[in-house]
Formats: structure tokens, sequence, C-alpha cells
């Protein structure tokens, strides 16, 4: 074996795990960890492209059986219709306050430090202004786009989408 080639290999009679041999070393990573690793990896890739486009070719009714009724229904200019489909998203995003102190500090004080004791001696004071900045909570929110066009006779034809 060349050394920083990696090796895969699974272990009878033990827990599901996959073993790397890299350079000597056993690196052991549980076969679950890595399924699920590449689960996501691939569902990050989804969009709704793969949904839509199932539809072509499909007869509208079917559409409106699994979907139910679209949201808006325009005309596509050639006798068929444009189904809109929408799902508006909302979310509050929480409020914040800064605040921030501008001020000078006159005099002087000597703090001595000793025996579990502080003891100052001298007299100062602090003067200034504190500003509290308040921004309050808003919602904000999105809107999904499903789009689908149909023929005359009803089939499916084209799709399009705005928004995941």
């Amino acid at each position: 074996m060349d050394e920083g080639q990696a090796i895969p290999t699974i272990t009878r009679g033990q827990p599901m795990q996959a073993s790397l041999l890299y350079r000597g070393a056993a690196v052991r990573l549980p076969l679950f960890s890595i399924i699920c690793a590449l689960v996501l990896v691939l569902a990050g890739c989804a969009t709704p492209s793969k949904t839509l486009a199932s539809w072509l070719d499909h007869n509208s009714n079917e559409l409106i059986a699994s979907w139910g009724p679209p949201d808006r229904v325009f005309s596509d200019g050639q006798g068929g219709q444009i189904f809109v489909y929408t799902q508006t998203t909302s979310w509050v995003q929480p409020g914040s306050t800064t605040t921030t102190y501008t001020g000078n500090t006159t005099g002087s004080a000597i703090t001595n430090y000793g025996n579990g004791q502080a003891t100052t001696y001298g007299q100062a004071s602090t003067y200034g202004q504190a500003t509290t900045i308040y921004n309050p909570s808003y919602v904000q929110q999105y809107t999904k786009y499903r789009m689908f066009w149909i023929s005359g006779d009803g089939t499916i034809y084209n799709w399009a989408w705005r928004g995941l």
C-alpha cells in the first residue's frame, strides 16, 4: 500500500463502522455518519425544479387534485391558462438595544489590593451621558411562486418557480 492512499474497509462482527486507513493510522467513522453527511449534501442541491418538472404532460385536473385550486389563474395568450400557486412565509425579527456611554473622569484615585481587600485613596468623579437606541422587532416575509402553463386541452406544457 502506498503512503497516503486511503483504503476503505468494513469490519465484520463489529458495530457498523467504516474505517479509513490513511498513512498507517486507522480513522474510524460510523457508517451512519457517512450516510447522513451524503444525504445532507445531496439535499442541499434540491430545488423545486424536479417537483415541478414531474408535472409536465399531466392533466391540470391531476394537479388541482394534488395541490388544490391555484391562487391565481391567467391567460397564456394562446388559448390556455397559467396556474399560479403562492405560499408566504413570515417570521418576527426580534428587537435589539444598543447603549453607548461617553464621559470623563476627573481627579485621581489609587486603589491598593491586598489581604483580600481593595482600599481606594483619593477622590475621583465620573460624569457623562448614556444613550440607548432601541430597534423594535419587525415582521419579515417572502413569497414562493410556483407556476404551470396549461394548454387548451388541459395538458401542462411548461412550469417556472421563484423563491425557494
